[in-house]
């Protein structure tokens, strides 16, 4: 995915940590996609492990067809769900030419704001393939957290079909849930599945 908007998202919200290297454990809030045995942890951000992404089994993050990507980023004063997905939408714009977003639409989640947008590129110049991009914000108690499903080719209906089933069954994990999904997501281990 556009790894390197991301990192741009996240230090124009100040979400970058540098937390120990050996931390690999989600602490804070986070939205939890739904098990999903295909898929698999594969890469924790090594400076801020409130970022990871997760692959097709037998897949890498350089080498991929579908993408999760889920992120916990500060809030700071102002700072809503639909001001973060303007700010991807803007970045893969302004990097992929001929990039269309979707009008950023209202999502909430448990009584939580929320907002969810698409985001289409032709042809991402650091791959010469095209991606999609559908992501979901959704705002905590002391975060922004967002999940991104993405896709490395134009999207056929059952691309469009996991992303929209991906966005629409995510867990709200608290600063403290141990439960259920959040428990399990918690810990980070590559090769793990989702």
């Amino acid at each position: 995915m556009f790894r390197i908007l991301v990192a741009v998202v996240a230090l124009a919200t100040g979400s970058v940590a540098l937390p120990q290297a050996s931390d690999t454990g989600w602490q804070g809030e986070f939205l939890a996609p739904t098990a999903n045995a295909g898929m698999v942890l594969g890469w924790i951000n090594p400076r801020d492990p409130t970022m990871r992404e997760f692959v097709a089994r037998g897949e890498t993050v350089k080498d991929w067809t579908r993408m999760l990507t889920v992120q916990t980023l500060p809030w700071r004063m102002g700072l809503t769900p639909t001001g973060v997905l303007r700010m991807v939408a803007n970045g893969m714009e302004a990097a992929c030419g001929g990039a269309t977003s979707s009008p950023i639409d209202a999502a909430t989640l448990d009584g939580r704001d929320g907002a969810t947008i698409r985001v289409d590129c032709p042809r991402n110049p650091q791959t010469g393939k095209a991606e999609t991009m559908f992501a979901r914000a959704v705002q905590g108690d002391r975060s922004i957290t967002m999940v991104q499903a993405a896709v490395r080719r134009a999207p056929a209906a059952e691309d469009v079909a996991w992303a929209t089933q991906v966005l629409s069954s995510l867990t709200f994990c608290g600063e403290a849930d141990q439960s259920g999904r959040c428990g399990t997501l918690r810990s980070g281990q590559v090769g793990k599945p989702l």
